[in-house]
This record gives structure tokens, sequence and C-alpha cells, in this order.
């Protein structure tokens, strides 16, 4: 009974989902009445990796940028995530258990996703080898967080420590911290565009890769919503591969930088820098001042930017 009572829950949930993404609105399906009401309110908005959300009005110019930019950095800050890493890893080398790094290197070689009932048998032997190590670390760590009591409490004389588990509080913390990121992101767009201001969203979202983060979809347009900004979205397909000058030009990587990834050095020591694109129109040249003189050379544009201002061209001509 408790299994069929689960699968009927997941199943409404699913369907939940699958309702609350279909009734997304596009900014293209509005009226015409509706798009001159939304005139001079609208801001665009395009999703990505580094720049979580490159923001631009549509009434900015070259001349007079209204722009907003909110990076992975800023959000690992506002979270606490690198604090709260080398706690977790300070807690590996002050712990009593012995062989917890071994054991979740033990229980990371298994392959856990395979289809092969060798390979599961294999997870699941190594998974209950382990599991009396993990359970014992993360349970029984215990911490007292007596910096996050007021000092007049503690000169009480009834006062006394209370010990907690490590884990369980860093995950309430992190919790906590993501909400509050949220809220602050929703008070700086309404103080950067004020409070009528209506969000246009890029349709692309890309799950989770390779030492990467998946990009934010439908829970940021929730997270949005939630906070009482109004959401449409736009189709961002080949949005950062046309040149928002010419139209005509495609845009493409250039430079050529040093690997930033210090695993991938050794096997691509020079790699080609993204987010820095250059137009392959070779009449879409600009003039520049340089120290030799005046001289020709291609747009350049990053491609958060590029996005945004097509996107803010199809706005403006519907």
């Amino acid at each position: 009974m408790k299994s069929a009572v689960t699968k009927l829950a997941a199943k409404k949930s699913s369907k939940k989902k699958l309702a609350s993404k279909d009734n997304e609105l596009y900014i293209h399906d509005l009226s015409q009445d509706q798009l001159e009401e939304l005139k001079e309110h609208c801001v665009l908005a395009d999703p990505g990796r580094c720049d979580l959300l490159c923001c631009m009005h549509e009434t900015s110019t070259a001349d007079n940028p209204w722009t907003s930019h909110y990076t992975r950095n800023q959000l690992n800050r506002e979270r606490c995530t690198s604090h709260f890493k080398k706690i977790q890893e300070k807690a590996k080398d002050t712990t009593n258990v012995v062989g917890v790094c071994d054991a979740k290197l033990m229980l990371a070689s298994a392959p856990h996703c395979s289809v092969d009932p060798e390979c599961l048998i294999h997870y699941v032997q190594t998974h209950a080898l382990v599991e009396g190590i993990l359970r014992s670390f993360y349970e029984g760590q215990m911490m007292t967080h007596a910096s996050s009591i007021h000092p007049v409490h503690m000169k009480c004389l009834n006062y006394k420590a209370c010990n907690h588990p490590l884990h369980h509080k860093l995950h309430l913390s992190a919790f906590i911290n993501k909400k509050q990121a949220d809220a602050w992101l929703i008070r700086n767009l309404k103080k950067k565009y004020g409070n009528n201001m209506v969000m246009v969203v890029g349709n692309w979202s890309a799950t989770m890769v390779k030492y990467h983060e998946p990009i934010r979809g439908v829970g940021l347009h929730q997270m949005l919503r939630a906070g009482g900004i109004t959401t449409y979205l736009i189709d961002k397909f080949q949005m950062s591969k046309l040149c928002p000058n010419c139209f005509t030009g495609k845009l493409s990587t250039f430079k050529r930088v040093h690997n930033p990834r210090p695993y991938q050095r050794a096997r691509n020591p020079i790699v080609l820098r993204h987010g820095l694109l250059k137009c392959e129109n070779q009449k879409c040249m600009v003039h520049v001042k340089t120290k030799d003189g005046f001289v020709y050379r291609p747009h350049l544009f990053d491609c958060n930017i590029a996005a945004t201002i097509n996107m803010k061209h199809i706005l403006l001509g519907l």
C-alpha cells in the first residue's frame, strides 16, 4: 500500500511540474494591447553558467547602458559555499572515525549507474562495506556553534553550549542561505529596474554536466514569480551566434589563452576564450584608435550581451 501511495504521489508531482512548465507564456504569444501595457517595463535576461543572469532593460543603449550581472562568484559568496566546504574538509581531518576518505573513494569508484548486474552487485557490496563508517561520521560528528549565540546570552549563569550534528547544521544553513540569496536577487532587481518590471527570460537551460552545476530554468522562473516579478519566455535559439550590429555576420570565438582549468592544462595548454566573440562579416568593422593610429577591427561582443541585444531587437519588433 505504501509503495502504491508513493508512486501515485510521484506521478502527481511529475504531472504538476510538466503543467507548470507548459503554462509558461512566451512574449510573442501576447496581443498588441498586452505588449503596449508592458512597453518600457521589460527587462531582457539571459541565463548562463558563469553569468547566471545577464539583464538589460529594453531602453538601454550603448551611451546609456542599463544592465546588470548576477555571477556565480556572487552566488557562492552569498551562500558561503567555500566556507562550508572548508568546514567539511576540516571535519574529515579532525574526526575520530578512521578511514572516511578511503571509504568515500571506495564508494565513488564503484559504478552505481550501470545496468550490468555484476556492476550493480559490486556497488551494493561496496555500499554495505562502507555504510557503517560513513554513517558514524555523518551522524556522529557534532559541533558547538557558540558563534551563533548572542554574547549577552553567553554571560548568563545557566548558559550551556548545545551540541548539534555538524552536517545537519550545514545542510540547514545552506538551505537558509539559498532562500536569502534568492530574496536578495529579487530585491536588487526591483531596486535596479523598478517594482513594475517585467522579466523576459531566455528559454535555454542545461542539466548538470561534469564540473558544472545545472542552469536554473523553471526553478528560476518560479522564484521570480514568487517574488512578485511577472515573467515571460523568449526563444533563445542562436541568440548568441548572430551579430546584433549587422544581423548577417556570424559570431565566433577567436582569442586563445592559457587553459584556466588546472586539470586540463597538461592535455590542452592553450584554449579558445569562451565568452568573447567577434563578427565574421568583413563589412562589419569599427574604427578604433590605437597607439599606431586608427585601425579597423571587427565588432567584439560578450556572448551574454549579444544574446540580450538580439532578444531586445525581437521584443521591439513585435
